[in-house]
């Protein structure tokens, strides 16, 4: 099948090339849309733990009904006296959650807390969720939506 010569002539054929060719040069100069990354730093509730594996492996997360994102940990095996806070990085809807740990004597002996913290920067939407703890090496991935009361258990990896 061939295509007549006067085709090219055409208003039609270079309108069209034209508007091709602007959307192709728009879609590879346009910088993304993301928004910008926002951390957020939060102090966590360490309490003796009352039940539980002494792994700390268990993460419970709940969604509440003003969009806060309450995330324990259950049983984690901690120096005596120690604290925690978490850092929340927030890119469009990804969600990164790094638990980190203070201790004021290293050498004090292992207890079991229940840890917990409250998220309140995040809207009422779906997140790609990672939560590390890096002191530990425990990680988990998942799916979360903070709203309609979602709740969710999970068990953190090596």
């Amino acid at each position: 099948m061939t295509l007549p010569a006067s085709i090219f002539t055409s208003v039609e054929f270079y309108t069209i090339a034209v508007t091709v060719a602007i959307l192709i040069v728009g879609f590879i100069f346009n910088p993304s849309r993301h928004s910008p990354a926002m951390t957020y730093i939060y102090a966590a509730t360490v309490e003796p733990a009352t039940d539980g594996e002494p792994d700390g492996k268990s993460l419970e997360i709940e969604s509440l009904d003003d969009f806060t994102l309450l995330v324990r940990r259950r049983c984690a095996p901690l120096p005596e006296g120690s604290t925690a806070y978490v850092n929340a990085d927030l890119v469009d809807d990804k969600l990164s959650l790094t638990e980190k740990h203070t201790t004021q004597s290293p050498c004090a002996p292992l207890v079991c807390y229940d840890i917990s913290v409250r998220i309140d920067c995040l809207k009422a939407a779906r997140y790609h969720l990672r939560y590390d703890v890096p002191d530990s090496g425990l990680w988990a991935v998942g799916v979360i939506v903070n709203r309609d009361r979602f709740s969710t258990a999970t068990r953190l990896r090596l």
